[in-house]
């Protein structure tokens, strides 16, 4: 009998111990996802609650012509400490490449911003138009935007980078310039 016995209560012990593992384990991966949650949000968390505002006043709507210089201006608010704003532009169409429209970063004073952009397009632009974004940066989108910028200015060429790097968020609104026919 007591073999019997033995038997039974090594049958609890394994089931009591299974149910504590169960419940530490449980615990643990309850622990980790508040962690991840709180300390470890990624980059599209960080700038999901990035607002701006864009315009385009230099023009008042009215189409441009190639080689005119635009001031794009704005204000900003959410964007975390470690992240910067870049203006880019490309066509109506999805598969358009993007421009870096300034080469760097917008300079952001307190919540506003603004960003010259010289001589823009050229002859063969007339009767198109171009779509202005901001981009909300992380460092690897800066760098890469970066990157591309000083690529295109050392071979004499536009500063087109397509896709837009992961880590970059265009934000919406954006501003559609026509150019004059």
């Amino acid at each position: 009998m007591s073999n019997s016995t033995g038997q039974k209560d090594h049958g609890r012990s394994n089931a009591a111990t299974g149910a504590i593992i169960a419940a530490v384990v449980t615990a643990i991966g309850g622990i980790i996802a508040t962690l991840i949650t709180v300390y470890g949000k990624s980059d599209d968390d960080k700038t999901a609650e990035v607002r701006v505002s864009v315009s385009e006043t230099q023009h008042g709507g009215k189409p441009i012509n190639p080689g005119d210089d635009l001031t794009f201006s704005g204000t900003v608010e959410g964007l975390p400490g470690d992240h910067s704003l870049w203006l880019v532009s490309r066509g109506p169409e999805s598969t358009s490449p993007y421009y870096i429209a300034n080469g760097v970063p917008i300079v952001v004073d307190g919540k506003r911003w603004t960003a010259g952009v010289k001589s823009l397009g050229d002859s063969t632009d007339r009767g198109k138009s171009r779509i202005f974004s901001v981009v909300a940066a992380d460092g690897a989108c800066s760098e890469a935007l970066a990157a591309a910028s000083e690529q295109a200015a050392r071979e004499k060429k536009a500063r087109k980078i397509s896709p837009l790097p992961s880590s970059c968020r265009s934000l919406d609104p954006k501003v559609t310039v026509r150019f004059a026919g």
